[in-house]
């Protein structure tokens, strides 16, 4: 459930305005919507695309993405600590986690 074993040439595509751009896939932090404007936030800045926070969760589940709250997808191995309905990120940022997958995301803590 994490990033690190991620082979250099995992990288995550998007389209942003007319350029085509890729993300190493272990260099993102989280992602964030507000509307079907999405925000990826990387180890080295922040993206704006269009698109929808759902196809992202199914396309990156598999490389340990998560989503504790409708307004996000995170990268599972950049949790820093969990303080009751709070996610702090490694990069100190705050991510919302909603009651409902707070359980979800307990047994994966778990494991």
């Amino acid at each position: 459930m994490n990033s690190v074993g991620l082979s250099e040439d995992e990288v995550y595509t998007f389209k942003a305005g007319h350029e085509v751009r890729e993300i190493p896939i272990k260099e993102i932090i989280y992602f964030e919507i507000f509307g079907r404007k999405v925000s990826l936030i990387s180890v080295k800045g922040k993206h704006h695309f269009t698109g929808k926070i759902g196809a992202i969760e199914k396309e990156l589940a598999s490389f340990g993405f998560v989503s504790p709250h409708r307004s996000y997808v995170i990268n599972f191995s950049f949790i820093s600590s969990i303080r009751g309905n709070e996610i702090i990120m490694k990069n100190g940022d705050m991510v919302y986690l909603s009651r409902r997958k707070w359980k979800e995301l307990r047994k994966l803590l778990q494991k």
